[in-house]
């Protein structure tokens, strides 16, 4: 089940037990210019770094991730869940506010991964792992918070807390 938390994911968890994994969406162009992808860009440079070194290393395929650990038991995940971002499509911009730019399955994908990466560490066997996420997919890429939360609930198993962040 995914809790509703009203608050700031990205407030520091330094020194908690728990182990807090905190996913966004990110696109499949290389770019972290907006949204929460910026916000973290700028927060913990690595978390770009990381994104980067993935897309040279595996390209960016759509449901894939990357992990990078950004403070003691607090780890983002960089989680390619859409091909292109708003504005943008393959060489040229194009402006549509109604089209919709999250992948459902990349999300179904990326939240498998998510699980079979963390469900056999010693904080998931001690029930100590939260997993953290914005309305992924539902404010720049016009996704619907029904279906991507469907997608997460079958994706990640019920052995994780989930939380949901919404900014007051």
């Amino acid at each position: 089940m995914i809790t509703t938390v009203i608050g700031d994911m990205l407030a520091d968890r330094v020194g908690q037990e728990d182990v807090h994994i905190l996913v966004h969406g990110c696109n499949a162009q290389g770019h972290m210019r907006s949204g929460i992808a910026k916000i973290l860009r700028d927060k913990w440079s690595i978390v770009f770094d990381e994104y980067k070194a993935y897309e040279k290393e595996h390209g960016l395929p759509l449901g894939s991730i990357s992990v990078v650990e950004v403070a003691p038991n607090t780890f983002v995940v960089n989680a390619i869940t859409q091909q292109y971002y708003r504005g943008f499509q393959g060489d040229f911009y194009q402006f549509d506010n109604n089209r919709l730019y999250v992948d459902y399955d990349a999300i179904e994908a990326a939240f498998t991964a998510i699980n079979k990466v963390f469900r056999d560490s010693p904080a998931h066997k001690a029930g100590n792992i939260t997993v953290n996420f914005p309305l992924i997919g539902c404010g720049l890429a016009n996704g619907e918070w029904d279906i991507v939360a469907e997608r997460i609930e079958l994706s990640l198993d019920d052995t994780f807390k989930k939380v949901l962040w919404k900014l007051p």
